[in-house]
């Protein structure tokens, strides 16, 4: 797919610049023009649909990034009663703000493993070409891209 350069976003799977000028899906496309790598699906409504494929790292990368950048937001708004000294607690009508918290963290957490997991995930598949031996407990198994 063409793009305008401004557009691309690093997001996406694939970005590239066509080599040599050449016919691309119908459609005459200069040399270094701009592209990425498309997938699609079928909605019951609208049809076939065609966009960027993206990367799944990537998108939960962006995920655990903007849910802890909210987090910090929801901190800044909790406020506590109580002394500089001893316990504290957090006034009654903070706690749909602390939960808020609560739960903006726990996204940061796991879309934080989401996106280690979908990056490794990522590099078994463009990189590893065989079998690979892998350290258990039980000494070394070898196992293949499939299984790892």
């Amino acid at each position: 797919m063409q793009i305008p350069e401004e557009l691309a976003d690093w997001r996406c799977s694939k970005v590239f610049r066509v080599r040599g000028d050449q016919t691309i899906n119908g459609q005459f496309v200069k040399d270094g023009t701009p592209g990425w790598l498309t997938t699609w699906t079928k909605d019951k409504v609208l049809g076939q649909l065609t966009f960027p494929k993206p990367r799944p790292a990537a998108l939960a990368f962006n995920l655990a990034f903007e849910s802890a950048r909210a987090a910090v937001v929801s901190r800044a708004r909790l406020s506590f009663k109580g002394s500089l000294r001893g316990p504290k607690a957090f006034e009654q009508e903070h706690v749909p703000t602390l939960y808020a918290y609560f739960e903006q963290m726990m996204s940061t957490v796991v879309f934080s493993f989401q996106c280690i997991e979908a990056y490794a995930n990522e590099v078994i598949a463009n990189n590893v070409k065989g079998p690979m031996d892998i350290s258990r407990k039980n000494g070394i198994e070898r196992l293949s891209t499939e299984e790892l």
